[in-house]
């Protein structure tokens, strides 16, 4: 395992800890998990636990919902044909498939547009602005995009094209002369939930559309289940709207997915249960999660604006026929594989140069001009993963002659900051505070690089390059009780924001000498505590462990820190697992 460094979060108020035990009958460690995720009062914790679509906010409280909405009345009474943009990625790609799926009740005049990675930039390009008007489109939403996009859409005024722009990306200075510009970062915008996917921005403006429609929320479920999808892959924070978009999404996944999500789950290895098998509570032979999304559906997703154009993903998303669907899930899971070999291939690559690597320890910046830009963010996220730093992957661009890179970061260092300090060298450049996207001019790489390095220099420590493991608390196996089990399944979903609890546990011991060296590297193990009173212990599963196998199975004690989860394929029993997270090794205690 790699060396990681253990912290333990603040237990938070015991009186607000007593309180919502009390009131809510929960138990302490119940309590204490809602607390340090600042739930204070018990009406805070009954929408957390028991979140409704009913508690998402009013869509016109967002700054020009009501100049989007009057524009696409008057595009649709007007017959005018509407053209629908997204970003190559998967929020882009999910945005414009839930417009389209909505829209297409009220006009036939609507298609969409997705750029191409390679030929077009970043954001509403020049290109999608002389196709809509040589194809006498009168109206472009774009969404995920077009906050940075001032001239363009200075462009798209004088063809006589309105825009519509549903993005989330930080604000720059000056504003793009859009018709409406939604986005809840606006300093402007008084909507109350500032980190909303771009599908979730375009959502809100689908809200305000079907309240003058006369649609109900209880309608959109099949758009739901593609903010689920959005928000797993775009990384935004798990909590407030988010979470009950997302919680909502997944449950209509397994209840009944759209056909597009039910090919591509099918492609991946995740089979849908007979129609007659007894008592059938998933669609699917397992539970779908956020998990699921994020490594089976969204590589997928995206592999077609890698490989080909992400235009094959919308199709597959707005399909209403599952044999069609699975056709072209099958095309999509072939530029997959494609995808991922290539992805090896300069992965690889990379590695070998980080073995030579001395510019810093503190950021990592390479450059390959024969790297493929579609995987420039998949190995930035994995060289991050594994040096725990801020990386840039950069590659050469002929088409419009600039390095353009992908830039990825710790939880520790603010990559949006860091890069608005480096802007006056940077072509074009937008994203998060983890994740963006980069071009510069190939005589201003020197300096960026310099500049960048500095900057991380100066606001990182060592300490912060080793991988920290954030405890929620420390129980005994006593505690993990099926009423805690499922306690921890109403904090679902989780991810960013709304981490997994994590929990520590000493003096641990194989119980039974069930320990297996899987996979050559992984541990399967079955696990026990002194004085654990309801039966002879867990099933738990260590991930590059065997450097522990011999101590384990010598039967010496260890302490772990993991999460709890439930092994629920259909077909077993519906089992308690531990997933550990890391390993101390403790010597016996003979006195």
């Amino acid at each position: 395992m790699q060396i990681k460094r253990w912290r333990f979060k603040t237990r938070g108020d015991d009186n607000i800890i007593k309180e919502l035990n009390q009131q809510l009958s929960i138990g302490r460690i119940a309590a204490q998990l809602l607390v340090q995720r600042g739930i204070t009062n018990v009406k805070e914790a009954q929408v957390f636990l028991r979140p409704h679509l009913d508690d998402l906010y009013d869509p016109y409280l967002m700054k020009d919902m009501d100049r989007a909405v009057d524009r696409i009345q008057k595009a649709i009474n007007g017959k005018e044909k509407i053209l629908l943009y997204g970003d190559y990625d998967v929020d882009g790609i999910t945005s414009v498939a839930n417009l389209y799926l909505f829209l297409e009740r009220f006009t036939d005049n609507i298609d969409y547009y997705i750029p191409d990675r390679y030929s077009e930039k970043s954001g509403i390009s020049k290109q999608s602005i002389d196709f809509a008007v040589e194809n006498n489109y009168t109206l472009l939403i774009a969404s995920d995009c077009g906050t940075k996009d001032v001239e363009t859409v200075d462009y798209a005024n004088s063809k006589n094209l309105d825009i519509i722009i549903c993005d989330h990306h930080k604000i720059s200075s000056e504003l793009p002369r859009a018709v409406a510009l939604l986005n809840p970062q606006r300093v402007d915008c008084d909507y109350p939930f500032k980190e909303l996917s771009g599908c979730g921005v375009g959502y809100k403006l689908i809200q305000a559309l079907s309240k003058i429609y006369n649609i109900q929320i209880t309608e959109h479920t099949d758009l739901i289940q593609l903010l689920a999808l959005s928000i797993a892959a775009d990384m935004v924070p798990v909590i407030d709207e988010n979470r009950i978009l997302a919680k909502y999404g997944l449950k209509y996944i397994n209840e009944k997915p759209i056909p597009g999500l039910e090919a591509i789950l099918k492609a991946s290895g995740i089979k849908r249960q007979p129609d007659n098998i007894y008592h059938r509570e998933h669609f699917f032979n397992k539970q779908i999660t956020l998990s699921d999304i994020v490594f089976l559906v969204a590589p997928r997703v995206n592999a077609a604006g890698r490989i080909q154009n992400g235009r094959d993903s919308v199709d597959l998303l707005v399909c209403k026929d599952i044999a069609k669907a699975e056709k072209l899930a099958d095309q999509i899971n072939n530029y997959n594989e494609e995808r991922k070999n290539i992805d090896f291939k300069a992965t690889t690559e990379a590695l070998e140069m980080m073995e030579h690597y001395s510019i810093s320890n503190y950021a990592t910046i390479l450059y390959n001009p024969n790297w493929p830009k579609g995987v420039l963010g998949i190995v930035a996220a994995r060289l991050t993963e594994q040096y725990h730093r801020p990386t840039i992957i950069l590659t050469w661009s002929e088409d419009d002659q600039l390095i353009s890179g992908s830039a990825r970061s710790t939880k520790n260092f603010n990559l949006y900051e860091a890069l608005d300090q480096c802007s006056d060298l940077l072509e074009n450049w937008g994203g998060h505070t983890y994740a963006t996207g980069i071009s510069l001019k190939q005589e201003n790489l020197d300096a960026f690089i310099k500049r960048f390095v500095n900057i991380a220099e100066n606001s990182m420590t060592d300490n912060m390059l080793i991988p920290e493991i954030e405890i929620d608390a420390e129980i005994d196996f006593n505690d993990i009780t099926k009423k805690f089990v499922r306690l921890l399944k109403d904090f679902e979903p989780f991810g960013t924001g709304n981490p997994q609890p994590i929990f520590y546990s000493k003096n641990v011991y194989d119980a039974g000498g069930y320990t297996k060296i899987i996979a050559n590297n992984h541990l399967k193990l079955f696990l026990s505590q002194p004085n654990y009173k309801f039966g002879p212990g867990f099933p738990a599963f260590a991930y590059n462990a065997l450097e522990y196998y011999e101590h384990i199975v010598a039967g010496k004690p260890i302490d772990i820190v993991y999460a709890i989860e439930e092994n629920d394929w259909v077909g077993n029993n519906t089992i308690i697992q531990l997933n550990i997270k890391d390993i101390i090794k403790k010597e016996p205690d003979y006195e």
